[in-house]
């Protein structure tokens, strides 16, 4: 990281400060090359070294570049230039000039680092120092060996060979062909469709001083350079902060990482992209702002991205910048494309990427951001870290989708993995006067026989959270809630609208002694759980904990169909018996369950009353100094009716 007090444009170096000490030891002369001097002797390096300042003007310079290429100690070519460099503009070198560079025999053309610079990539491989974009070099071999082995059926639209790919023409209706033209029609070089920029995307948080960064870019070209740089400048200090970092093949995204950034002021930022190779006659650029973090943060929680038949969520963008908020938390279900897991989740910030632009965004991953309805991670081994309930992916591709979607997070609390490799994300993120516990119970859930439900590690870990900053307001984001509270959900079947939910062990409410052992932990601790997932949406206390929860409307609602249509203000037992207080939900309505006996038949459907009537909405957070008002809106209405998308209300304690 640099500091500087004047603005400037980054001009990035071609080799990364990092890269360009693993190449130093390479930059030496060649004792095996031999030239014909001007009088017609056969020399080598040495006899330039031997008198440089006369000899390098007359043969390091002259149209035979080989000379200097050769001898790079002796022409003083090392600073400036490389022989990755030189591989990459010169195709007249083969593999044994570069043998001991980060440049294999197919350097020439140009593609990305991870597949042609072999030595590098062998250090990567065999050390655990960080020599790729600041990434753990295991991390990015996995990714590597990971889609080398991926069927050609999954994640076809984010290979490194995606333009040699037809577009898919057997997916359904919501994933017709015309849906990816945005990255297909696009050629090497060129903006995305209709844009004036590559980049499809940031998200970013700022907690503890550390400002993590992930960018996230359409698969690139063979040819198209993977790097990016970002500056950073504070809007009263003048101070600024510079960074680079590499792209990763196969999910796209660019992680950066500045440390030590006062929280005390308005930040602006840059991502430049220079998509040429070497070369720095073409610019991208994607500007933002990183707000101010002060107070209690008004927070717009979004989950359930269900099917659509366009990609574009403008209005639902528009619905929520119009409140104003302070925070993006996404909750889980950004995808549905699962079996194109790394295309779905792009594509879902490339359509909120206004949102994301200048506001911090935590994003957690649920059932179907892994590829994989209802997942009991522990299954039904005794161990709960063990990953057995992972089975429809590969774990390998759990880290790659979790690096893409939740690199930008704040460091995990715990540098523990499954047994499966899959590593821990739980955290916390502070922002001001708030501290929030980021869970992840789908990982450590057992199926049946056991009680986990965080996990042992995650538990003793929430139980410090609570321990610690006790000045602040405790709030808990859960992929999915602690309750229970639908009574009917639609089926898969044609001809049967809904029927009736006996027990279902998708939510945190069960298993019920690992929830009991997490609400005993935050009880007193916290008042507040967040949560998504359920399609539906509601707000509920728990009367035996002193715990309110409210969960947040499926984005696109057309997924599961999920209701309870008892009397509000009431308090009831769940399934398993967990009391709850239900203060308000937004059910569908019962004539478009008559209307349609599947949520997919609303898929595509012009009127906008039945949109809002299905539920299509987000949550609404406000925290007071000791009250939290939730409110669940839609935003399925005109522009001029703003006021009208308010759903429900509920004001409930928070501290």
């Amino acid at each position: 990281m640099k500091m500087r007090r004047f603005y400037a444009l980054i001009i990035p170096a071609l080799v990364s400060s990092s890269t360009r000490q693993l190449l130093s030891a390479a930059c030496r002369d060649d004792p095996t090359f031999g030239f014909v001097n001007n009088m017609g002797k056969t020399k080598r390096c040495n006899w330039i070294a031997n008198r440089k300042e006369k000899r390098a003007p007359r043969y390091c310079h002259t149209k035979n570049k080989e000379i200097s290429f050769a001898c790079p100690e002796a022409c003083d070519t090392c600073p400036t230039e490389t022989c990755s460099e030189k591989c990459f503009k010169r195709s007249l070198f083969t593999a044994d000039v570069c043998e001991d560079d980060a440049i294999c025999s197919s350097c020439m053309k140009s593609k990305p680092l991870l597949e042609t610079c072999k030595f590098l990539w062998n250090r990567c491989n065999h050390s655990d120092s960080h020599t790729y974009g600041g990434l753990d070099c295991s991390e990015i071999y996995s990714i590597h060996k990971c889609y080398k082995n991926i069927p050609a059926t999954r994640e076809s639209l984010v290979g490194i060979s995606w333009t040699s790919n037809p577009i898919p023409t057997d997916k359904p209706l919501s994933h017709d062909s015309t849906r990816y033209q945005w990255i297909h029609s696009r050629q090497p070089y060129e903006p995305i469709n209709a844009e004036t920029t590559i980049i499809a995307g940031v998200l970013f948080t700022l907690s503890d001083f550390t400002l993590k960064m992930s960018v996230l870019f359409p698969p690139l070209y063979l040819q198209e350079a993977t790097r990016a740089y970002l500056h950073v400048r504070g809007e009263t200090s003048l101070l600024e902060y510079e960074t680079e970092c590499d792209i990763i093949p196969y999910i796209w995204q660019c992680s950066f990482r500045l440390d030590g950034i006062p929280q005390d002021e308005v930040y602006t930022y840059v991502v430049s992209y220079y998509p040429k190779v070497w070369s720095q006659e073409l610019l991208y650029t994607y500007d933002g702002e990183i707000p101010l973090q002060q107070g209690k943060p008004k927070i717009a929680a979004l989950s359930c991205f269900g099917h659509d038949d366009t990609m574009s969520k403008d209005e639902l963008v528009d619905a929520v910048l119009h409140r104003n908020p302070d925070l993006i938390v996404l909750q889980g279900d950004q995808t549905y494309f699962q079996k194109e897991l790394g295309y779905g989740f792009l594509e879902t910030i490339y359509s909120l990427n206004r949102l994301t632009r200048s506001i911090p965004t935590i994003v957690q991953m649920d059932d179907h951001d892994y590829g994989q309805g209802n997942i009991w991670g522990a299954g039904r081994d005794p161990n709960d870290s063990s990953g057995a309930g992972f089975t429809k992916i590969d774990a390998c591709l759990s880290i790659a989708v979790e690096k893409q979607t939740m690199g930008h997070n704040p460091d995990p609390v715990s540098t523990n993995v499954l047994s499966n490799g899959v590593k821990y994300q739980f955290t916390t993120y502070v922002y001001d006067k708030v501290d929030f516990a980021i869970l992840e119970a789908r990982k450590f859930k057992s199926r049946r026989d056991y009680d986990s439900l965080l996990g042992d590690d995650q538990e003793s870990w929430l139980q410090s959270w609570c321990d610690s900053n006790v000045d602040r307001m405790k709030v808990v984001l859960a992929q999915t809630p602690f309750i229970s509270v639908p009574t009917h959900r639609t089926t898969y079947q044609e001809g049967i609208s809904m029927m009736e939910i006996n027990k279902g062990s998708d939510t945190n409410s069960f298993p019920p002694s690992g929830r009991a052992r997490a609400l005993d932990i935050l009880q007193g601790c916290s008042h507040l759980v967040l949560s998504g997932d359920q399609h539906v949406s509601f707000a509920v206390t728990y009367p035996d904990y002193d715990i309110h929860e409210c969960t947040s409307p499926a984005a696109v609602n057309t997924i599961f169909w999920r209701t309870n249509d008892k009397p509000i203000g009431i308090t009831y037992n769940d399934h398993f018996d967990h009391r709850y207080t239900l203060h308000n939900i937004w059910n569908v309505p019962r004539d478009l369950r008559d209307r349609f006996d599947l949520p997919k038949e609303t898929i595509g459907i012009s009127d906008d009353a039945t949109k809002r009537a299905r539920g299509d909405g987000f949550l609404m957070v406000h925290l007071g100094d000791s009250t939290a008002t939730c409110e669940a809106h839609s935003y399925r209405d005109s522009a001029v009716e703003r006021e009208s998308d308010l759903i429900w209300r509920v004001k409930v304690a928070a501290q």
